[in-house]
């Protein structure tokens, strides 16, 4: 019996642990596969950005999107227009926001 009540508490204790999720938000751009690895918005301007992308599974430097000049700025300063990811991750909060403002959450 002591046998049966061990197994069922090793049972409903392996529920109860929940591992850590690693997902990336992928999109499909131009026959390539662009992966958001990871994501920091920054405090002092919360219109920028830090982002490191991954392009069919390889790693790119990290990037600044400015969200409110609309551009794309590298490690080197160099200023470009937003690319499509730039775009998407410049709408990502922008979503969330009136969703959670849309849906009566305060925060």
């Amino acid at each position: 019996m002591v046998k049966y009540l061990f197994i069922l508490l090793i049972f409903i204790t392996s529920w109860l642990y929940v591992p850590p999720v690693m997902a990336a938000f992928c999109h499909s751009e131009d026959a390539h596969r662009v992966c958001i690895v990871s994501i920091k918005r920054s405090a002092k301007n919360y219109w920028q950005y830090q982002t490191e992308i991954a392009v069919d599974g390889v790693k790119k430097p990290i990037v600044v999107y400015n969200c409110r000049t609309k551009e794309k700025i590298s490690l080197d300063s160099s200023r470009l227009p937003l690319d499509p990811t730039g775009k998407i991750i410049c709408k990502l909060p922008a979503n969330r926001d009136k969703e959670r403002y849309s849906s009566g959450h305060n925060i």
